[in-house]
């Protein structure tokens, strides 16, 4: 401290800091360690693009601009989710937007929370859910940012998968979120290494992407979600399950949301429809206030 010129109160801050994105690990009546890193046998993954989760010089838009770029006409665009025109449907697309075009209250205005019918079908999708758990957001980034903004405080962690979606990550941190790692491996996030982060960290946040991982594909196991939901309701941990490829699933073999089997509300689940311009966000559960 005294080389350095700081006082232990900022030594204690930036302990806790390196703690709290998990670069150290404290061990009472041990020490300060530099953490372990997590590797995967026969696995080598550049991490090098991640810079979100470990801070930048930049700002938000400097690390986004890349994905808003927009692509040469000889350029395949595999970024943005969006079809190629020739697989689109789009005789029935067009033929289902002049049925709704001509139905009553069309260009009205529709209700903030979404229309009913519509909160109503989302809501069928899970056994817990009821339509007023049920909110339509115009876009994912707006979900996760409606999310981020009402379920934490400016300082407060999140827990997310390392890596994991650059959206998610920007969203988090704009909510003035502070993001901390949690290592996965080709089933998902790993629970003993999660427990440890709760442990380390005291979040009470968790991002999670457990169908088809944005972006190593990575599906959650089964063996892996009850662990999972059993510490979230021993920590009190609020789950926010990104299911962003729900319908793309086989639904011969796929899993169910983690918010289908959550009996103390501890899931927000959000789900996209096929159309990029729809998306919702909801929580079976009772509703929680912003803490």
């Amino acid at each position: 401290m005294v080389e350095l010129g700081v006082s232990p109160a900022t030594v204690r801050a930036a302990v806790s800091e390196l703690v709290r994105a998990g670069r150290i690990e404290t061990v009472p009546g041990s020490g300060t360690f530099i953490a372990r890193p997590h590797t995967v046998v026969g696995e080598t993954v550049d991490r090098s693009w991640q810079t979100v989760a470990l801070g930048t010089h930049g700002t938000e838009l400097d690390v986004l601009a890349p994905l808003r770029w927009a692509p040469t006409p000889d350029t395949i665009d595999l970024a943005s989710g969006y079809p190629d025109v020739g697989l689109q449907p789009l005789s029935l697309l067009t033929r289902a937007l002049r049925d709704a075009a001509r139905r009553p209250g069309t260009f009205g205005r529709a209700p903030s929370a979404g229309l009913g019918p519509l909160r109503d079908w989302f809501a069928a999708q899970l056994t817990s859910a009821r339509a007023h758990n049920v909110l339509i957001a115009p876009g994912g980034q707006a979900a996760l940012s409606l999310i981020f903004r009402s379920l934490g405080l400016v300082g407060d962690v999140v827990l997310m998968e390392s890596p994991t979606y650059v959206g998610a990550l920007a969203a988090a941190r704009a909510a003035g979120l502070v993001a901390a790692p949690v290592p996965i491996d080709r089933h998902g996030v790993l629970i003993d290494r999660l427990e440890a982060a709760v442990e380390r960290t005291g979040a009470t946040l968790l991002y999670l992407q457990p169908r088809f991982h944005n972006p190593t594909g990575a599906t959650l196991g089964r063996d892996r979600r009850g662990p999972l939901m059993e510490l979230a309701a021993r920590r009190q941990l609020i789950v926010i399950e990104d299911d962003w490829l729900h319908d793309l699933d086989d639904p011969r073999t796929a899993t169910p949301p983690l918010a289908s089997h959550d009996p103390h509300g501890h899931v927000v689940h959000v789900r996209s429809l096929r159309s990029p311009s729809l998306r919702r966000c909801e929580s079976p559960g009772s509703p929680r206030p912003a803490r």
